[in-house]
């Protein structure tokens, strides 16, 4: 999401540069058009780049040179400029006039408020064309000092310079400037000041190329979570909605806490849509609205198919979301194989198991196959941050003339969110099996 600041100064930006533009008249440097309306662009060459890599310049400007439409098909497209391969690029007029500004905004944003661009078209044979957009970058406009005020001190002095992305003797960049406010508001929202008002005054000196930055902070208040309200749930009770919140009424309203409640709900695959919005109002107390559409709670696939050697075999699966309510989650997996087999075994076109088994019966590795579990997870245990889960399984694998395998257990894991991406787990698993060699 763009910050109103960045989109002011874009806005500026555009004006700025738009103006320049009209005042300059049409592009100077552009020869004559070749005879057709839409030749096609053979090459496109930037010159002049040499602050920014081209590359991130030419992602930001709509002209481009035929290419082939993939790095691995350039073999291919030396021999063929089919469709399937190669990309044929029109020359759009209307478009390389508007690039001309495209390519001063991009100038501008990044502190080259004096370049100046022209292009030129020059024909390249039938209905084709080569392409140049020249860029005189100029000087840029230099940071001379930077500086973060608080009315209130709230971060510390190593927390603001770690917040910076924009540095003294670097150029005004206003892409930076708009992440060091965004970065900044984010510091203060985690703290619970989620109503901090943070503004900018720049002094420029067009002559001396500078520009001296104060940021201003005032803190405000700290916010508190006065209520929680739930809409828009149906077979999913509000109580168990709010369990996965990791904010509770009379805590602080933080930033951090909003995205790990809403990473939760839609971790719970409960619903399709988990909206977290809070009224704004000059208020210290929020009024917290979930707003939540569920999606279908079971989920059930099945599949069956067979090969020469373990012959027919199908396989299920089957998840119920919000299984005895509390959005507690079964899954059962389960696949049968070996089916059908003591008919199809050695008819010619599949596996004769009798060709691998010696002086023994084979009716043992004729018999069904099988893998089988079941598992519950219970979410938000006593605490967002805790996970419960419980499991059973069951196996029976065998290859024929060498083993049978049989088993089955248990398994128990209990996970605790220390960070966002720090889980700590503690996990239990009990299996017995028996083997049977041949």
């Amino acid at each position: 999401m763009v910050s109103p600041f960045l989109r002011r100064s874009f806005q500026a930006a555009a004006a700025i540069v738009a103006s320049l533009a009209l005042a300059a008249g049409p592009l100077a440097g552009q020869a004559p058009a070749p005879s057709s309306g839409n030749p096609e662009i053979t090459a496109l060459t930037l010159k002049g780049v040499h602050a920014f890599d081209p590359e991130a310049l030419r992602l930001n400007i709509a002209t481009d040179e035929s290419h082939c439409v993939s790095i691995l098909l350039r073999p291919v497209c030396l021999f063929s400029k089919s469709p399937l391969f190669y990309k044929r690029v029109r020359l759009n007029r209307a478009e390389l006039a508007r690039d001309v500004l495209r390519v001063m905004v991009f100038y501008f944003q990044r502190g080259y408020r004096e370049a100046q661009v022209d292009t030129t078209v020059v024909p390249a044979g039938r209905n084709a064309v080569h392409v140049t957009i020249a860029v005189n970058e100029g000087k840029p406009t230099i940071v001379s000092a930077i500086s973060i005020v608080q009315d209130t001190s709230v971060l510390s002095r190593r927390q603001l310079r770690r917040v910076l992305a924009l540095r003294k003797g670097r150029p005004y960049n206003l892409i930076e400037l708009d992440s060091t406010i965004a970065t900044l508001d984010s510091r203060l929202w985690n703290r619970g000041y989620s109503d901090a008002v943070i503004d900018t005054a720049v002094v420029l000196d067009t002559a001396a190329r500078t520009a001296d930055i104060t940021i201003k902070v005032d803190p405000r208040w700290r916010a508190r979570v006065a209520s929680i309200t739930v809409k828009g749930n149906k077979g999913v009770s509000a109580r168990t909605i709010k369990k996965s919140l990791s904010f509770k009424p009379g805590g602080l309203y933080r930033q951090s806490d909003v995205l790990a409640s809403q990473r939760a709900l839609y971790e719970s695959n409960l619903f399709r849509r988990a909206a977290i919005e809070v009224p704004t109002t000059d208020d210290s107390l929020k009024h917290v609205l979930i707003d939540v559409q569920e999606a279908p709670p079971h989920d059930a696939r099945y599949s069956a198919g067979f090969n020469t050697i373990d012959f027919v075999q199908v396989e299920g699966h089957y998840a119920d979301y919000n299984w005895l309510s509390g959005a507690k989650r079964l899954t059962i997996d389960a696949a049968v194989g070996n089916l059908f087999a003591h008919t199809l075994n050695g008819n010619g076109v599949f596996y004769d198991v009798g060709k691998t088994v010696v002086g023994g019966s084979q009716s043992q590795y004729l018999s069904p196959t099988y893998t089988a579990s079941a598992d519950v997870r219970y979410p938000w245990f006593g605490s967002p941050n805790n996970e419960a889960a419980f499991g059973i399984f069951a196996h029976r694998r065998s290859s024929p003339g060498i083993y049978v395998d049989k088993g089955y257990g248990l398994s128990a894991t209990f996970t605790r969110t220390l960070t966002p991406r720090g889980p700590l787990s503690l996990n239990y698993r009990f299996e017995e099996t028996s083997v049977q060699a041949g």
